[in-house]
Order: structure tokens, then C-alpha cells, then sequence
């Protein structure tokens, strides 16, 4: 804090008005001009002594070696010792200075809670964060169907080979059946049952192929309507 009023001198000297709205001026002057009624600093408490982090658009105090207050509302925070504070030390002049966590008191809960105004409104959310968000949004939602249509398409292609196996079941039950039965009418088909036993097994197989694709299927189709409705 030593160097704290030196630096808000050398700041009002060269000052550097940001480039800022009059409305958000005139919030910035009214938010500021209700916690600067408190003219003593036991209306306030060191961040660093109740350990309450600082975030933007907080309303602050800053107090010099000649025990002056200055009152501020958090721009940004970049470390705990890089801290830009916004002050109005004249009507429409709008200066940044830079503070340290130490630096820094907060209002007393109890005692300045009722003036003080809620955070700047959504009014003041930057004009480019909703084109961003309807982009990211819009490339989600686009993620979205492609993962679907994926599925999908993996379900088709589950249900095509259900399809198929089952017909080669089919086809292999009635040959392999059709073998076994010539077989037995001939004293030396003992080859045409063997053959039609093979026959009939790979069916057994295709069949049980058949009921593991559909399954795969209809798990697809379940995983497509759950990436449409994220």
C-alpha cells in the first residue's frame, strides 16, 4: 500500500480514460456513489484478513498512506497482485489504477449490504459473447446430429446383416435337413448325413449371428435418440 497513492497520482496526472458507454458510465457513478457514502474505513474489511476472494465488477475500497478512501469497482483480476480498479476521482472522469490483493477492502456484510446494488446487469455482457455462444451452440447441436446420423448408420448396417443371416439360416436348416433325410434312405450315406449335420450346425450359427446383430441394432438406434436429445 506505500506506493499506492503515488501511483493514483501519477494516474491523475496522465489519466487515460477508457473508451466506455455513457450508460455504463452513469451505472459505474451510481454503484460507486452508494458504497462512498461510508466515509470510514470500520465499514470495511481487508479481503486479505476475511480470505474473501475479489472478482470484477465487486465494489471496492482503497485507502492511501494519508488514510483517504477510494472507492472502485473491480475491472479485472489477473493475479493477486495485478488487480485493475476502476475510480471516478471527478464526476465523468473514469481513471484504472492497479492494486495488490493487500490492497483492497471489501464491505462489512452486516453494516453496507442493504445499499449495495446488485453486479452490473447482463446489459453490459460484451455485444460479441452471444454470437460466440450461438456459434458454439450451433457446432454442438451439429455434433450432435453427425453422432446420430452415425449411429444410425451403424444400426442399418446391423440390421442388414441380421437379415442376411437369418435367410442363410433358413437356407442352411432346410439343406442341411433335405441331406440328412436323403442320407438315411441310403445304406452308404453316412457322408450325405455328416454333410447335412454341418449343414444344419452353421445354421445353429447363423441364427444365433442373426439375434446378436439386431441386438447391436437396436443399441445403435437407443444411442442415436440419446445424442439428439443432449
Amino acid at each position: 500500500m506505500k506506493n499506492l497513492f503515488s501511483i493514483i497520482c501519477f494516474l491523475m496526472a496522465f489519466p487515460a480514460f477508457a473508451q466506455i458507454s455513457a450508460d455504463s458510465m452513469r451505472i459505474e457513478q451510481e454503484r460507486i456513489g452508494k458504497i462512498s457514502k461510508f466515509q470510514s474505513i470500520d465499514f470495511f474489511s481487508r479481503a486479505r484478513d476475511i480470505k474473501q476472494a475479489v472478482r470484477r465488477h465487486d465494489l471496492v475500497v482503497l485507502q492511501d498512506e494519508d488514510r483517504k478512501l477510494y472507492y472502485g469497482i473491480v475491472d479485472s483480476v489477473k493475479s493477486l497482485n495485478s488487480i485493475s480498479i476502476i475510480l471516478y476521482p471527478a464526476p465523468n472522469g473514469r481513471e484504472r489504477v492497479q492494486a495488490t490483493f493487500d490492497d483492497i477492502y471489501l464491505p462489512k456484510q452486516n453494516e453496507v449490504k442493504a445499499v449495495i446494488p446488485a453486479p452490473a446487469p447482463a446489459t453490459q455482457t460484451p455485444e460479441y459473447t452471444a454470437p460466440i455462444m450461438r456459434v458454439k451452440e450451433n457446432k454442438q447441436e451439429d455434433f450432435r446430429i453427425a453422432q446420430a446420423a452415425d449411429l444410425l448408420e451403424q444400426a442399418g448396417r446391423s440390421y442388414e446383416n441380421a437379415d442376411i443371416l437369418k435367410y442363410l439360416s433358413y437356407a442352411s436348416f432346410f439343406i442341411g435337413t433335405a441331406i440328412s433325410t436323403a442320407g438315411s434312405f441310403n445304406s452308404s450315406g453316412s457322408s450325405l448325413q455328416a454333410a447335412g449335420g454341418i449343414l444344419i450346425g452353421a445354421g445353429v450359427g447363423a441364427s444365433i449371428g442373426s439375434v446378436v446383430y439386431r441386438f447391436r441394432g437396436h443399441g445403435n438406434l437407443k444411442s442415436a435418440g440419446a445424442a439428439l436429445r443432449r
